[in-house]
């Protein structure tokens, strides 16, 4: 479950959320709507981390957020962000294996297990046929799919998307 608890932002003294609550329980998706600049990517961006609260607390499966280490919280949370990925000199498969690695130490090479994984993903958004070309050479609709393709491959309990008008939330 994610759970946000009198969230509170603002940018240079400039309120931009106060009191925000949330309960995204397991096995649910929730919507958050509003028009361009209400702070929905804002609120998200706190909701993994990103971004500290002024205010407020978050947890994950009854753990907070900020006390989660850098290689736990990308196994609890994937996020597919609002803003354009990198044009990296990467293979779509190559990109959708970076989903895999919160599983990996630094220096450990993928395995036969993460390369079905992240065949599996870009199979279940219909990019499989796609998996040896350049991202780089992708349309944005395409690159979107790789990027939810890369979110699934995490294997995170929780995803998270973010579009332009609409935040989705999905505990898993």
């Amino acid at each position: 479950m994610i759970r946000a608890e009198k969230v509170s932002f603002a940018y240079d003294g400039e309120p931009v959320l106060a009191s925000v609550g949330l309960e995204a329980h397991l096995g649910k998706v929730v919507g958050l709507i509003g028009p361009n600049g209400s702070g929905k990517s804002t609120f998200l961006r706190i909701l993994y981390s990103a971004l500290p609260p002024r205010e407020g607390t978050v947890l994950i499966d009854d753990a907070g957020v900020t006390s989660l280490s850098s290689r736990e919280l990308p196994r609890r949370i994937a996020v597919v962000a609002q803003e354009a990925a990198p044009n990296l000199p990467i293979s779509v498969a190559e990109m959708v294996l970076l989903g895999r690695s919160p599983h990996r130490s630094s220096l450990q090479a993928y395995t036969v297990e993460d390369h079905q994984i992240a065949a599996g993903a870009l199979r279940r958004v219909g990019m499989r046929e796609l998996a040896d070309r350049s991202f780089s050479t992708l349309s944005g609709g395409e690159k979107q799919r790789v990027l939810i393709a890369r979110a699934l491959a995490q294997r995170a309990d929780h995803l998270l998307l973010d579009e332009p008008c609409l935040i989705v939330i999905i505990t898993i």
